[in-house]
């Protein structure tokens, strides 16, 4: 070895050349993949020999190349180290032996423990930590388990990074095998910014690609995707999935695997036989069991060795791709589901006190719903006439009643009239008496605060709302709601909803972000001063961008007084325009960046608050071949794989204003279409039912504990927490010690239990109805 190391030294060592060239580019792949293993172990267990890698491969002391002798792997002077690459079975465990620089005997027990550490490595699959597996919300009325976790050793490219974009510069640190003639860099979220990185190709043609070498966290190379061992994924395909999130056009590139053999797993992300397929084409969670790449591998394909993740374009065009991981299905995952309706909308001639058989739907066609929202307004309480159809609110009431009932209540704070809104639409003949009731109760309520008239003529009807919160202006009507609900058991409190153009609250331009939370932390501490921790508030958007690329709505979740953010979105041909798009193109961007978001607000998971789909419904398209039941079966499809991980709840639409319901066979019709509400899900057509039980059957639905418990005592106070059956045995109890009382002293003694068993058969019919 000494000799052949003399000769190569006269002639300069030709033939060996720096790990890395000019450019700072790794000079071959398997170069690459050895060098990133190697400062992956040395981070773990030995940063001197770290730091001694790192001043080797800068000063090109560190040469790789081909020993025509076939006489060494490695060789060095304690100054030039010469790594073979011809015949060199392990050219990790080279580079280790020949910098440990200590007697052969050492050196080869270096590399064995070097071997020892890699072995651990490719067996062990570590989920992420407890910390995050907590529940993300520390409320005991959502649903506690993500859908799924993310396999520490197969993560790939994270999103959040929290360091400045040129230090993950994947491209000019070589951690990317390119094609090149292509723009190829790491960017920012548009909206969440250098917090959230994506990849980002401009495809020029068809068969330029990219390969990713290993996941990054933090700046610094963690884990190397190369030569991994995957069997544990292949031999349990039901339980393992490929997932990643893409926001360019999907059907503008592959993903292939490859063994160490040089087999292909090769398959297009969208278009016909791709893992999307015609699903969608851009914005778009991607999921892949394993189940699915099995039926795409090669015969003999070697899972135990997966030594490339390649990115492929299959035409020219603009790609952005994050979070490709693979994750494990968590068998504890369940989901919450809601149901939403406007509050008094009964059909037309209805009696006006009938709303409460809606509480009767709780079991919506059979599957069981666990939180009821109603869509109330801060102007309360006005009665609803028959005949009429607008729908008119009192929050409090359909709070209590929904607790009553055993539902966990959601309902709006609206700081708008609908008195108002029908005296627009001349819908209503009688609103002139409405708005006069509602004008004395808010200035009778709201006393020491803004009037009635200054506050509809001056701020709801300016959209200057959050000024009028945030002045204080609204303190005593908020704190007369706060002490009305604080005994009422958890209620979920949406503020602010969709804050965009069409609401007086709404942000309008980037400067009300902070008036926005200035007006949430507000409206938070007057609750927890009025003793309302029971209240728990929601944080509704929209997929729609108010501000485009210049600002985004996302940044206005505030750090307290939060609960659940929830996103509401519809597809329709008319008032939208957006009827071609699947529910995963219409959710994906922006439930993503809620996501980021609060991972970055809320950096303790335990306490982080949770993700739901509020409102939703779909048009379809069936001109455009995406029919409604297809879109909402795509839909039922992303909830059972776990599309969205940290999503706890979808709420069921189901309101209608006037008008026939949609024919089974609209499947154009969009409840969206202002003027003819209708149900999300057609209880005419049995499919929406099917879905909502294959749902049930894959994932489950979450159950809440019960809000109302049997009473500890037959006494008075316990007299007013019971249910039906419990009011129903307490009534039989009175009038039992009635009538033994009245048999024995006589029945003038026994009156005051009769009137308590009347009043709790009262309240038994009361529940019921």
């Amino acid at each position: 070895v000494n000799q052949v190391f003399a000769v190569l030294e006269l002639s300069d060592f030709a033939g060996f050349n720096p790990v890395k060239d000019a450019n700072g580019t790794y000079i071959s792949q398997e170069i690459a993949t050895a060098i990133n293993e190697v400062t992956s172990y040395y981070t773990q267990h030995n940063p001197l020999q770290l730091e001694l890698l790192n001043s080797l491969i800068d000063s090109g002391k560190l040469r790789a190349g081909p020993d025509d002798t076939l006489t060494f792997y490695g060789a060095n002077n304690s100054d030039i180290y010469l790594i073979a690459t011809n015949n060199n079975p392990d050219l990790a465990s080279t580079i280790i032996h020949e910098l440990n620089g200590l007697s052969h005997d050492e050196n080869i027990q270096a590399e064995e423990a070097f071997q020892a550490w890699r072995a651990s490595q490719k067996n062990q699959l570590s989920v992420i930590p407890a910390t995050q597996q907590a529940s993300l919300s520390a409320d005991p009325f959502n649903p506690k388990e993500p859908a799924y976790y993310v396999e520490d050793g197969a993560g790939v490219f994270q999103s959040l990074h929290g360091v400045s974009m040129n230090q993950y510069d994947l491209v000019t640190m070589g951690a990317m095998l390119t094609s090149g003639e292509y723009d190829l860099a790491i960017v920012g979220d548009e909206h969440i910014g250098n917090q959230a990185s994506l990849i980002k190709a401009d495809f020029t043609a068809a068969g330029q690609y990219f390969n990713i070498h290993y996941r990054t966290q933090y700046g610094a190379p963690a884990y190397d995707i190369y030569d991994q061992n995957w069997e544990v994924f292949a031999d349990n395909p039901n339980n393992y999935a490929l997932r990643f999130i893409t926001l360019g056009e999907g059907n503008t590139y592959s993903v292939i695997l490859k063994d160490a053999q040089g087999r292909q797993l090769v398959f297009p992300v969208g278009g016909e036989g791709g893992l999307i397929g015609a699903n969608s084409w851009k914005n778009q969670v991607a999921i892949g069991s394993f189940s699915w790449l099995l039926t795409k591998a090669p015969v003999g394909f070697d899972w135990s060795r997966v030594t490339d993740f390649r990115i492929r374009a299959d035409q020219a065009g603009m790609m952005l791709i994050s979070d490709i991981q693979i994750v494990r299905f968590n068998p504890d995952y369940d989901i919450a589901m809601g149901v939403a309706g406007h509050d008094l909308q009964n059909d037309p001639g209805e009696n006006s006190a009938n709303w409460r058989q809606r509480l009767g739907n709780i079991n919506y066609f059979g599957q069981p719903a666990s939180i009821y929202t109603y869509f109330t307004t801060i102007f309360e309480p006005i009665n609803k006439d028959p005949g009429t159809l607008e729908h008119y609110s009192d929050i409090v009431e359909r709070a209590n009643a929904l607790r009553v009932a055993n539902r966990i209540p959601s309902v709006t704070l609206e700081f708008r009239s609908w008195a108002q809104i029908a005296l627009a639409n001349g819908t209503d003949a009688g609103v002139a008496a409405k708005i006069a009731a509602e004008r004395a109760r808010f200035n009778q309520t709201n006393a020491g605060g803004i009037t009635y008239d200054n506050f509809i003529n001056n701020y709801v009807n300016q959209n200057k709302v959050l000024d009028a919160v945030n002045a204080g202006l609204l303190d005593p009507i908020l704190n007369a709601t706060a002490s009305q609900m604080k005994d009422l058991g958890p209620i979920y409190l949406r503020l602010f909803h969709e804050p965009y153009s069409w609401f007086p609250w709404g942000m309008r331009e980037q400067t009300d972000i902070q008036k926005f939370k200035d007006a949430w932390i507000h409206v938070g501490q007057i609750f927890e001063a009025a003793g309302a921790s029971n209240v728990r508030f929601v944080m509704t958007l929209d997929p729609f961008e108010p501000g485009g690329a210049s600002w985004s709505e996302v940044t206005a979740i505030p750090a307290e007084y939060l609960d659940v953010v929830e996103l509401d979105g519809y597809t329709d041909p008319v008032l939208r325009k957006n009827a071609n798009l699947s529910s995963n193109e219409l959710f994906t961007k922006k439930l993503t960046e809620i996501a980021w978001q609060l991972e970055l607000v809320y950096p303790d998971a335990s306490v982080r608050p949770s993700i739901a789909i509020g409102e939703f419904a779909f048009s379809g398209d069936a001109a455009a071949g995406r029919p409604k039941d297809q879109v909402y079966n795509w839909f039922i499809h992303d909830l059972i794989y776990g599309a969205y991980p940290y999503l706890t709840r979808f709420s069921i639409l189901n309101t209608y204003l006037a008008g026939p319901r949609p024919q089974v066979n609209a499947l154009n019709y969009s409840p969206a279409q202002e003027g003819f509400w209708s149900a999300t899900w057609q209880p005419e057509s049995p499919w929406y039912n099917n879905l909502l039980v294959e749902l049930g059957n894959a994932v489950g639905f979450w159950q809440h504990p019960p809000l109302v418990t049997l009473p500890y005592s037959i006494f008075i106070p316990f007299i007013f927490r019971s249910r039906a059956l419990d009011a129903l045995l307490v009534t039989a109890f009175w009038a039992g010690l009635g009538i033994l009382l009245g048999l024995a002293s006589g029945f003038g003694w026994a009156i005051p239990l009769f009137i308590a068993a009347a009043w709790n058969l009262i309240k038994a019919a009361d529940i019921i109805q």
